[in-house]
């Protein structure tokens, strides 16, 4: 897993601590106060695991009001949080179990390419027989302010199509 932030030994924070504290001290510039980067990391997966326990308005929370989300595996594309509130809580039904993976993740700044299988177990229908699938999918997420402005995914859709039963044309 590779995750790109910016890593200070001990000698250079007391370095850099010795003279901010000096400089305010003394009257003197001192170095800038730079603030803890957020971690994109942790706030990737406890949005995961929001849907993993299909919470939906936990995982909802996670998205600035003006996103944008694009599935090109399903030709989806949802312009705000409340455009994909509704189309996420009308899909919701659907999955009776739901997992994500995470196989490799690369992070740089405020942007995001997670690498993942997503699986579980799906009903197409109400009268229809659960199905399981695991497919491989790519997310690159953009993030504003700690939460996601910019999601889209890609999957195998061949795959997913044949393990929940869709033909080709359906979706």
């Amino acid at each position: 897993m590779l995750i790109a932030t910016e890593c200070l030994s001990r000698r250079v924070f007391m370095n850099r601590s010795g003279k901010i504290v000096a400089g305010m001290a003394l009257s003197l510039p001192a170095l800038p106060v730079i603030a803890a980067p957020l971690d994109l990391e942790k706030i990737l997966r406890d949005h995961y695991a929001a849907f993993e326990a299909m919470d939906m308005d936990k995982a909802l929370s996670f998205f600035t009001e003006d996103c944008f989300f694009q599935d090109h595996t399903f030709h989806v594309t949802l312009r705000n949080l409340k455009e994909i509130r509704e189309a996420f809580l009308q899909v919701q039904p659907r999955y009776l179990k739901f997992k994500m993976e995470i196989t490799n993740l690369i992070i740089s700044e405020n942007q995001v390419v997670s690498q993942h299988i997503q699986s579980g177990t799906m009903r197409l229908g109400a009268n229809a027989e659960p199905k399981d699938y695991s497919v491989h999918g790519v997310s690159i997420l953009e993030f504003a302010g700690g939460k996601i402005k910019r999601q889209t995914d890609f999957y195998d859709v061949l795959g997913f199509r044949k393990q929940v039963g869709l033909k080709s044309q359906e979706q």
